[in-house]
């Protein structure tokens, strides 16, 4: 009994054993069917000798057999093999049962009821008996669609990217990270001048570098980013001439799970080219600018913003580093009273779709005024909306001083045509009179009454004398005699002459080494006396007190702003204290008859700015109200003294003169005084009305041979034959005459250069008995 329960309880043990390992069975054959499903693989047996066959739950899946389907035989298997890979799987099936062999896989495709057409890989294991017939086969079936399909993906992915490279007109190249080239397109081997690719690969990479430098930088650049690109380098060719280059390479991952670098190379030799040229063209473009004064401008009408130029900084002052120029900014820069018209002129050209062009003043941040000459079109975006402006900006600053230099040129110009031939007429008249006066002095004792009558005429007639002297600086006549000369002793003496009497102190700075000067003393110290008188008067009851007056030698060139050749002046700037000139007016201060003063004749400055351009120089002011006014004169320097011409003043004494002389004038007086004057002093006179007739009668007495001891000849007859003409015939018919050219007026240069044309001397109209016997006896006798 005790025996009967002992095997009861052992076998109930192993029946609970027997559980245990069934359930744990079980749980591995649950996780093999879910490992084959998740994989999609399906197991299958076929009996041989019996015609069966069994299939896992993954087999039906796959093929799409139906439960009920059992018996599953070769024939249901082919019938779900696609019809085109048939044939191949019966001859893999023939094959292994004819060779023998124990295992074989194959893929295939089937057509399932479906419509689906899986790709599947088998696995067969074919078991034989002793004769060698096949009596068993154990498989494996796998959907392997999804991964035929990947595969596909990444064949034709590959074939593409080595089809895309090797056809890319862009340089390709992939190396790996010892530099060795693993594959490079034709492009990247025709670039670098190579015969094929296999050519290319077998030089190292590093050797297509110029500087050794650039791939040390491209490789930290790389590691640090993994990518880069544009990377500029200088790179060598086979045949080792040098370009430029721009690279783009990145880090890929292999399938070996290394790096290799794919690099894509541009030749940017042109670009660079191009890049320096465009360069080059800006650098004009900006230097064009800038000698013209001229800047360009784009204001944004969304933002309000105005960029500009380089050159557009310039003209306003502004710093465009450090100030963000806006349309109220700009607008703080224009004059006060250019404001609302220039607000209105833009205004009116964004409305009505104007261009906008005018002219208007600007205060610049120094403070400087300067004129400007803006230009501006208007840009239009979506449904017509003004978008921007944009146009140029020029600083006509000097153009307009320039324009106002002409003008006031003109102006002389026109004057100087009345007042030549006022001087003309009046001098002949003068002459009569002085030289009338001259004559008559001769016959009355020093001692009588009427000599004193006659030598206040003679000195009220001299000192009209003078006065045409000033008319003649507004003509193109009246040339300076000039010599060498120092200014400052003629300055102080102006200014001395000028403040006597007033409470005014000069002061003066003029260096040791200043140059001297090329000028006509009489008329320069016209102009210092004309400049300092209007300091003076500028002064008087306005507090001020000191008259500053400095000179400098300067080298002038274009760009120094004044209008003179290029070369060294004297530049003397006389600075008063006063109240200054208004800027309405300073334009106009050299204008002939302009005046501030009741008692002025609005002359003294315009004789001044004719004396100096007739001297080769140039006057300007500059002022500000309540700071005083600053004239600059500009004179020629010369560095070393000219000896001049000796002028002598007194009347050389001596025996009477002979010998006939022949004068040639249309006035009627100047004939009969200068006649009297020769008879005077033991002369003949014979008399012609123009130039023609003198050239006669000298021919005629040349070619009797009595020819005249002198010819003295108005130089410009109205209508007929002056002396200018007459000199040149007169040389032709004898080469030593003795010439002596006069007038009271003229249009050239002649009567400061004669010899230049011939003449042997020069006398002034009108002249007295004194002037014109030292004259006419120097060029009888040759001492002239």
């Amino acid at each position: 009994m005790a025996q009967t329960q002992k095997t009861k309880a052992a076998l109930m043990e192993e029946c609970a054993e027997l559980k245990q390992r069934l359930a744990a069975l079980e749980e591995k054959d649950r996780f093999i069917r879910c490992a084959y499903d998740l994989a999609r693989i399906g197991v299958w047996e076929y009996d041989v000798s019996a015609d069966r066959t069994s299939c896992s739950d993954g087999t039906y899946k796959i093929f799409e057999y139906k439960p009920e389907q059992t018996n599953l035989n070769p024939g249901a298997f082919l019938d779900r093999v696609h019809p085109d890979d048939r044939e191949r799987v019966q001859a893999f099936l023939g094959d292994a049962a004819g060779k023998k062999n124990a295992t074989g896989e194959i893929d295939y495709r089937l057509r399932l009821p479906s419509g689906a057409e899986p790709v599947v890989h088998s696995n067969i294991n074919f078991t034989y008996d002793e004769n060698g017939n096949l009596i068993n086969m154990l498989g494996t079936t796998q959907d392997v669609t999804e991964a035929k399909r990947a595969e596909e993906f990444l064949r034709r992915s590959e074939e593409n990217f080595r089809s895309l490279m090797m056809n890319n007109p862009v340089a390709i190249a992939v190396t790996n990270r010892d530099g060795q080239c693993m594959t490079a397109n034709p492009a990247m081997v025709k670039i670098f001048g190579y015969d094929d690719e296999e050519d290319f690969k077998r030089v190292p990479v590093y050797l297509h570098y110029h500087d050794i430098e650039d791939r040390k930088q491209l490789y930290a650049a790389l590691e640090r980013d993994g990518m880069v690109r544009d990377f500029p380098v200088t790179a060598k060719r086979k045949d080792g001439t040098l370009y430029y280059g721009a690279l783009t390479s990145v880090y890929i991952k292999t399938k070996s799970g290394g790096y290799e670098m794919l690099t894509m190379f541009v030749d940017i030799t042109e670009r660079k080219r191009h890049e320096a040229e465009l360069k080059q063209t800006i650098e004009f473009l900006n230097e064009a600018q800038t000698m013209a004064h001229m800047g360009s401008f784009d204001w944004d009408l969304v933002t309000n913003v105005i960029t500009g130029s380089d050159e557009a900084y310039r003209i306003f002052g502004y710093n465009k580093d450090e100030l963000t120029v806006t349309y109220p900014v700009f607008l703080d820069s224009v004059h006060t009273n250019d404001k609302d018209c220039v607000v209105k002129s833009l205004e009116s050209a964004i409305l009505n779709k104007k261009s906008f062009d005018m002219e208007y003043r600007i205060i610049r941040t120094d403070g400087e005024e300067r004129t400007i000459h803006g230009r501006g079109a208007v840009a239009y975006g979506h449904e017509d909306k003004p978008v921007r402006m944009y146009g140029t900006v020029q600083d006509i600053t000097e153009r307009k001083r320039l324009d106002a230099e002409l003008l006031r040129a003109q102006k002389l110009e026109t004057i100087g045509g009345l007042a030549g031939g006022i001087a003309h007429d009046f001098n002949n008249l003068l002459l009569g009179i002085i030289g009338n006066v001259s004559l008559a002095k001769n016959f009355v004792r020093p001692d009588d009454k009427v000599f004193s009558f006659l030598n206040n005429i003679e000195k009220t007639a001299m000192r009209t004398k003078d006065l045409t002297r000033q008319l003649l600086t507004f003509s193109k006549g009246g040339e300076p005699i000039r010599e060498a000369a120092p200014v400052n002793q003629l300055v102080k003496d102006c200014a001395a002459l000028v403040l006597r009497g007033s409470n005014i102190e000069c002061k003066y700075d003029f260096p040791e080494d200043l140059h001297n000067v090329d000028i006509d003393e009489g008329q320069i110290s016209q102009v210092f006396n004309n400049i300092i008188l209007n300091a003076r008067h500028a002064m008087l009851g306005n507090g001020g007190r000191v008259i500053n007056i400095t000179a400098r030698n300067v080298r002038l060139a274009e760009t120094n702003g004044v209008p003179l050749r290029d070369g060294d002046y004297v530049r003397i700037t006389v600075k008063d204290s006063g109240p200054g000139i208004a800027p309405n007016i300073i334009h106009k201060i050299f204008d002939p008859f302009f005046t501030t003063q009741e008692r002025a004749s609005g002359l003294g400055l315009a004789i001044s700015y004719s004396i100096i351009k007739k001297h080769g120089g140039h006057v300007c002011v500059e002022s500000r109200e309540g700071r005083g006014a600053s004239f600059d004169v500009y004179l020629p320097a010369v560095t070393v003294a000219n000896a001049g011409r000796a002028i002598q003043s007194v009347v050389e004494t001596g025996p009477a003169g002979s010998g006939k002389v022949l004068v040639m004038d249309d006035e009627e007086v100047v004939r009969d005084v200068s006649g009297e004057m020769l008879k005077l002093l033991g002369y003949d006179a014979d008399f012609a009305t123009d130039g023609g007739q003198a050239v006669e009668m000298y021919r005629k007495a040349w070619d009797a041979g009595a020819p005249y001891a002198a010819v003295i000849m108005d130089l410009s007859v109205p209508g007929a034959m002056g002396g200018k003409d007459a000199i040149g015939k007169l040389l032709e018919i004898d080469p030593g005459v003795k010439t002596i050219v006069s007038s009271g007026y003229s249009k050239d240069p002649i009567m400061s250069d004669f010899k230049k044309y011939g003449f042997t001397d020069v006398i002034a109209k009108p002249y007295r008995v004194s002037e014109f016997s030292r004259i006419v006896k120097g060029v009888i006798t040759g001492k002239s």
